[in-house]
């Protein structure tokens, strides 16, 4: 009779517990996904304003406003943007979009800016696109199903 007790009471403690584990699994998996949703859509967010703000300045490179527009949103942009993005972003003072924003609002007469669009401010916002939409499309490629694996995210 003990034993049939015992059997029962270990059976039902063992469901419970695998039913328990399941649950904080599927929880954690839930939370992983929203987490990894939330990134997703600040990068998506940060990424358009920068890129507007980029084509908004290159039409008028003089203009105060858009310069500090573009400005604070690279700033913005940085704080969820992978190193290779951010190395574009405003890394290499020869290649950045930073660096480049300020080149082409310096630069001296329209024939300067003329050939300074057309050349580097264009070239700059072409290598910006790319590692923007690498960056994304690294998102969508990992499914974490692991804590392990989101972390590597942040």
């Amino acid at each position: 009779m003990w034993a049939t007790v015992l059997v029962a009471l270990i059976t039902g403690t063992t469901t419970a517990a695998v039913a328990i584990a399941v649950q904080l699994i599927n929880s954690q998996n839930a939370l992983n996904t929203k987490k990894l949703d939330i990134l997703f859509a600040r990068k998506a967010d940060a990424y358009k304003m920068v890129l507007e703000k980029a084509i908004e300045f290159g039409v008028e490179p003089k203009t105060q406003e858009k310069y500090f527009a573009l400005q604070n949103s690279i700033h913005g942009a940085l704080i969820v943007a992978s190193k290779e993005v951010a190395d574009v972003l405003d890394g290499d003072p020869h290649t950045s979009l930073h660096m480049n924003a300020n080149r082409l609002r310096l630069a001296d007469s329209e024939q300067e800016i003329q050939r300074y669009r057309s050349q580097e401010w264009r070239e700059a916002v072409e290598r910006i696109k790319t590692a923007m939409r690498s960056d994304v499309a690294n998102l969508v490629e990992i499914q974490p199903t692991r804590f392990r694996d989101l972390q590597r995210l942040f």
